[in-house]
């Protein structure tokens, strides 16, 4: 004998993302500049850093790269990473500058996001 139907219901909203970036591999220095000081022309500069999910929502994280100075190659691994929560991923930026590259300041700014504009 059926007492009761109970209709449950509810509406799935985008979560919270919660991806932070460091400067160490204990992840507690957050990164949020990066001054390679001095670079002979010819040579070039690696730094590693940490990309960790601290949420619970699986994110793709993206690095995209703003600006390029002439005479300087820069890259950025990963360029694309899936990130389960409480997932991390170590990644680096490295600049390399040619023979003749400018002598100059130089800049570029690097965007980690979850690649939705």
């Amino acid at each position: 004998m059926l007492f009761r139907s109970i209709p449950v219901d509810w509406t799935v909203i985008a979560g919270a993302k919660n991806v932070k970036v460091y400067s160490d591999a204990a992840m507690t220095q957050p990164l949020v500049a990066l001054h390679f000081g001095e670079i002979p022309q010819g040579e070039f500069r690696v730094f590693p850093f940490w990309i960790y999910n601290e949420g619970v929502v699986p994110t793709d994280v993206v690095t995209t790269v703003e600006g390029f100075p002439e005479g300087a190659t820069l890259l950025v691994f990963p360029e694309s990473v899936h990130l389960a929560g409480g997932e991390h991923a170590e990644g680096a930026i490295s600049v390399a500058l040619a023979g003749d590259a400018p002598l100059e300041f130089q800049a570029v700014t690097v965007h980690v996001s979850d690649g939705i504009a």
